[in-house]
């Protein structure tokens, strides 16, 4: 969709899927991450649309917003620093793992970030951005207070390994398998929406 016809059907969606997640929210300790996929001339008026509609239902506490655009990653440091958690964009991620392999003392350093969400993945066997897993790496963003996110993780092998490595969150399409995975039988934890 381009032009005016975009932003009614993608408000309405929005709201829509909001009002969902809120629901939801009342009932459990869910967390949420919300994608901004298109970049400017959109970018501006999603991010304005999803502060606004998290602002309403008092999400803003639950929900980390992402783009790999920095354009839209900075939109949100200039118009909403404080008041909205996101991810680091992929520049940023390359800049902090540099850091990392230096051994940079980061500690007077302002991120605009709370969260790295990072793809992780085989291709053939070989592991692809690798040592973005390792504890190491984790560690080091941990001391900075930043939350250490991989996606898409759908090998039991891959969340097993990230997990012990620290990482705080793992994305899946198969949650039961991974869960199984990280929790044997004996172990599950509860259920957040029970």
């Amino acid at each position: 969709m381009h032009g005016k016809a975009f932003y009614p059907v993608y408000y309405l969606l929005r709201k829509t899927i909001l009002f969902v997640v809120a629901g939801f929210m009342c009932i459990g300790r869910f967390r949420y991450i919300i994608e901004v996929k298109y970049p400017h001339p959109w970018a501006p008026k999603i991010v304005d649309g999803i502060f606004e509609l998290i602002t309403q239902y008092h999400m803003a506490d639950r929900v980390i917003v992402a783009s790999f655009w920095p354009d839209v990653t900075g939109y949100i440091d200039d118009h909403y620093a404080g008041r909205l958690n996101r991810s680091a964009n992929p520049f940023e991620i390359v800049d902090l793992y540099g850091c990392y392999t230096r051994g940079d003392d980061l500690s007077d350093e302002h991120f605009g970030y709370t969260a790295l969400q990072m793809p992780y993945y085989r291709e053939n066997g070989r592991l692809i951005i690798g040592n973005l897993g390792r504890a190491g790496f984790i560690d080091y963003a941990h001391r900075y207070g930043l939350s250490v996110q991989y996606r898409t993780i759908d090998r039991s092998d891959d969340a097993r390994l990230l997990a012990a490595a620290g990482a705080d969150l793992l994305m899946t399409n198969y949650p039961d398998r991974i869960r199984e995975a990280l929790y044997p039988a004996q172990e599950q934890p509860a259920d957040p929406a029970e």
